[in-house]
């Protein structure tokens, strides 16, 4: 008997999870969008290099998942990192143009083209420049600085729900 994963049930298990992570975004045929702000939401996308931001996203992405199998089959620990690549790396491919269009479609549809060429002059500046290169790292302190208030708070913020539940006759 072996105690090794199959390669077809590591990949429906990675595929299960990316199902689970990466829903399906809901796209709505009722919106219009006006298609010179659509233009000028492509150049902004390519300004602000949003498409780096979105990298760093699907790096994370791949992160966590790896860790969701490796937590789920412990037998994959050190080995699912390069599976989960194999699997995402190709979808992202094959999506990112996709989700670059579905980028600019939002964007079209709450900023007007004026709004959008302002912004994308701003991200041409010398400014715009430094915020676009130092942005991954902002983004990346945000989301720790949110992760340890998160943590610090945990236990009150569950001491609390434990206690309004057995206010309201709930155990658990």
């Amino acid at each position: 008997m072996s105690h090794g994963v199959s390669t077809a049930r590591r990949y429906a298990l990675i595929v299960a999870i990316l199902a689970w992570v990466m829903p399906a975004a809901g796209l709505r045929a009722q919106d219009q969008v006006d298609p010179d702000a659509y233009a000028a939401a492509v150049d902004l996308i390519e300004v602000s290099d949003i498409g780096s931001s979105l990298n760093l996203l699907v790096d994370q992405i791949g992160g966590q998942l790896t860790a969701r199998v490796e937590e789920l089959v412990p037998a994959m620990k050190g080995q699912a990192g390069p599976v989960v690549q194999e699997v995402l790396g190709p979808l992202w491919v094959s999506g990112r143009d996709q989700i670059m269009h579905e980028v600019a479609k939002a964007y079209a549809l709450k900023l007007t083209a004026e709004e959008l060429r302002e912004i994308a002059a701003f991200y041409a500046t010398p400014a715009g420049r430094k915020l676009t290169a130092v942005q991954p790292d902002l983004q990346n302190q945000v989301a720790r600085i949110g992760r340890q208030w998160a943590q610090a708070v945990a236990s009150q913020i569950n001491q609390g729900v434990r206690a309004k539940l057995k206010q309201m006759g709930h155990e658990f």
